[in-house]
């Protein structure tokens, strides 16, 4: 199978998942039990330049295929400089026989070609003590290398994983790849993945999965998969029940999600006492802290509501207009305790997506905010409540708005995440450990130290060079901006470039493609082209949140 996935520039090796999901199985999402399809984790190496040393023969054909096993010569290993990386031992993998694969290795070998190869890493069915293998256990583990990924065991390799080959193609042909059919991940978005080195990253849309019994895993699953926490209509007496309860001190019996952000509440007194400060949620006689940052945050998701309430009146009256009709509107009276129903939901799928991307619940957390922030920027733009969805008889309609604006919002806010992490991994080195004996944080802080102080001197001609394009920049690549003006041409683009800008420097760091890495932007780019309706997608919510909201005229 042809493919025009885009390969690694030097040799490495990174955790990615599999494309197709398991069956449901039983898991905890986000504290929840839930039974769920999810990703397994698999483990992709890249060599850009090595030779085949042998191929065996056909093993039995009692198999569904027969199979080959390519053995490569792990000596003849280069890096993109020719330079020998300094492997040893020799390594195989397998492929189908019979197919372009098998004639591809054997031309190779015979002409003594150096090839590019991706083989991919994935778990057994059962290990050969005939145990089955969980989906969830993560592929480091099963290999016997530690979390980073260091250190694997040959012996436990082979008793719990497979080796195959995924990709493989000439070495002086970047361009000219074949893709294996046995391949479990998706080798068009394995550039997302390629600094997953201990299996962390979780991509966009997904989220990490625990063991029933809450243990971390390597498994992953669709945002849209995770269980909700919050209902979708609200129950105004209980509603009063749990902020009572909160108030004092009891436990709502409304199911309301507990931060797990432990504070301890003063006993409550009598007397009145002066009022905490903002980050405090509770005074000292044990009242609520009517100044605190979770009252601010409540009356800030208000008046998100009244806005998406606004909105949605808007919307009635032009439907009606279109329809001939009288607009279903709400009763003034009613606009307000409808607002405050409704900043409820929004605070609790707030929770969802601060669980889903943070891990935990905790308002007082500048994330939940951040959560919060993403739910209105999905429910404003992308997927808007109407008026009809409060009413009971579309309760249906409402869930799967709240369901879809949660699924979304965590999905843009991991991505958030992300791309800030992937800045600071090029920025900075990786961190190290507060008890590290080694004095490796004492050189990294005098090294951070150095480079401030040269950061001070040099300030001056740093003001002069900011926007000067760096030596290896995308707009340097011409190859490169081909593919880019051609991508823009497919996505009806070209001639319309401003409108892609705010989502270039949300996932590069900036929209200047002079100040943007050519293999950062060649990777990003292969993500891109290998879903584009995505792209299109991604690139049309970051315009519109860039530009000023219109104010509604009365």
């Amino acid at each position: 199978m042809q493919s025009t996935f885009t390969r690694q520039t030097h040799n490495t090796s990174y955790v990615a998942y599999s494309k197709s999901a398991s069956k449901p199985i039983q898991v905890q999402v986000a504290g929840q039990d839930s039974t769920v399809p999810v990703h397994s984790q698999v483990l992709i190496r890249e060599f850009v330049s090595i030779e085949i040393d042998s191929i065996d023969d056909a093993r039995a054909t009692s198999q569904r295929q027969p199979t080959l096993y390519v053995k490569f010569n792990a000596r003849s290993a280069k890096n993109p400089d020719g330079e020998s990386v300094g492997l040893r031992e020799n390594f195989g993998a397998s492929i189908q026989a019979g197919g372009d694969l098998e004639k591809a290795v054997r031309h190779a070998l015979t002409a003594g070609k150096a090839v590019y190869v991706a083989i991919e890493t994935k778990r057994r069915y059962k290990n050969s003590a005939g145990e089955i293998i969980s989906y969830l256990t993560p592929i480091n583990e099963l290999r016997g290398a530690t979390k980073d990924g260091k250190g694997g065991s040959a012996s436990a390799t082979r008793e719990n994983c497979a080796n195959v080959i995924a990709a493989i193609g000439p070495a002086d042909a970047p361009t000219t790849n074949l893709i294996s059919d046995e391949v479990t991940s998706d080798p068009s978005k394995w550039a997302t993945f390629r600094s997953n080195h201990d299996g962390t990253q979780v991509p966009s849309g997904f989220v990490r999965v625990n063991t029933p019994e809450g243990d971390p895993t390597g498994a992953i699953t669709a945002a849209e998969s995770a269980p909700a926490a919050a209902p979708a209509s609200v129950d105004v007496d209980a509603l009063a029940e749990a902020v009572a309860a909160r108030l004092h001190g009891a436990a709502p019996t409304n199911g309301t999600p507990a931060s797990s952000g432990a504070v301890r509440r003063p006993a409550l007194r009598e007397v009145h006492s002066v009022e905490a400060k903002p980050w405090e949620p509770y005074n000292s006689d044990g009242r609520a802290n009517a100044g605190s940052y979770l009252t601010a945050s409540w009356r800030n998701t208000w008046s998100g509501a009244m806005i998406l309430l606004t909105t949605a009146a808007y919307e009635e009256q032009d439907a009606a207009e279109r329809a001939g009709r009288e607009p279903r509107l709400l009763e003034s009276s009613a606009l307000a305790s409808t607002a405050t129903d409704l900043t409820e939901v929004l605070l609790a799928m707030a929770d969802q997506v601060q669980t889903a991307v943070v891990g935990r619940i905790n308002r007082m957390d500048r994330s939940h905010g951040e959560a919060g922030k993403w739910v209105h920027q999905i429910a404003s733009r992308l997927v808007p409540i109407t008026l009809e969805m409060l009413s009971e008889e579309h309760s249906e309609q409402r869930e799967m708005w709240r369901k879809t604006v949660i699924a979304q919002a965590a999905a843009v806010f991991a991505a958030a995440l992300h791309s800030v992490e992937s800045y600071l991994d090029g920025q900075y080195d990786r961190p190290t450990p507060i008890n590290d004996a080694s004095r490796k944080a004492r050189e990294q802080a005098g090294r951070q130290a150095q480079q401030g102080n040269a950061a001070t001197s040099t300030s001056g001609a740093q003001m002069t060079s900011t926007n000067a394009a760096i030596d290896d920049a995308a707009t340097g690549d011409d190859a490169l901006m081909q593919r880019w003006n051609a991508f823009l041409q497919q996505c009806k683009l070209t001639g319309h470039e401003d409108r892609v800008k705010p989502f270039l420097a949300a996932a590069c760091g900036t929209a200047d493609l002079a100040q943007i890495q050519a293999q950062l932007f060649s990777e990003r780019l292969s993500a891109w082209e290998a879903e584009p309706q995505r792209f299109v997608e991604a690139a049309a919510s970051a315009y519109r949140a860039s530009q000023p909201v219109a104010r509604q005229s009365a």
